[in-house]
């Protein structure tokens, strides 16, 4: 239900309706257990990656939505899309999880629409064929990033590890080998 916690186990492979998770309502999505423990999400031990196989987007969220202790992989943006690992339309918060090989047209990892916060999140090896490899923030967007690395990432045009068209503040945050 609205305001809920999704909690994951394991590897969610593959798409349906153009991405492996589609969210319409305020939701958590959190990883990081296993299917015997329901109770405590450790990532290190237990890694939940969700992966679209190349086939579209990953995440998909037109509601305010926390994601938390993922691996978030190998998603495409549909046509000249944004945000092939994740696209959100609205206020985000991402801790703990990893963006891996995602391609879009503008943030290959991930597109924020509005305000987000990034706490201890990796973006590796992502791709957009304009700009924003690793991710995009829109000009409406606030962002606020903490110990969040960016790493290999790429962009046809500016930003390769990331792009900033609104406000921003970065602590903690490091860039190694992004090309633009």
């Amino acid at each position: 239900s609205p305001g809920g916690t999704v909690k994951i186990a394991g590897t969610c492979a593959g798409v349906s309706g153009g991405q492996v998770v589609n969210i319409g309502k305020v939701l958590t999505l959190e990883g990081g257990y296993t299917v015997g423990n329901w109770t405590t999400s450790d990532p290190v031990a237990n890694p939940t990656v969700l992966d679209a196989l190349a086939g579209g987007r990953v995440i998909y969220a037109t509601q305010p939505v926390t994601v938390s202790n993922l691996t978030v992989q190998n998603g495409i943006a549909p046509g000249s899309g944004d945000g092939g690992g994740a696209w959100f339309g609205s206020t985000a918060t991402v801790t703990g999880t990893t963006f891996f090989s995602n391609t879009a047209f503008l943030g290959g990892a991930a597109h924020f629409s509005t305000s987000a916060i990034l706490i201890g999140a990796t973006f590796i090896s992502n791709t957009a064929s304009h700009q924003g490899g690793g991710v995009s923030f829109n000009t409406s967007s606030t962002a606020l990033l903490a110990d969040t690395t960016f790493t290999g990432n790429s962009a046809g045009g500016n930003g390769g590890g990331a792009i900033f068209y609104g406000s921003a503040e970065l602590s903690g945050v490091t860039f190694v080998n992004n090309g633009a």
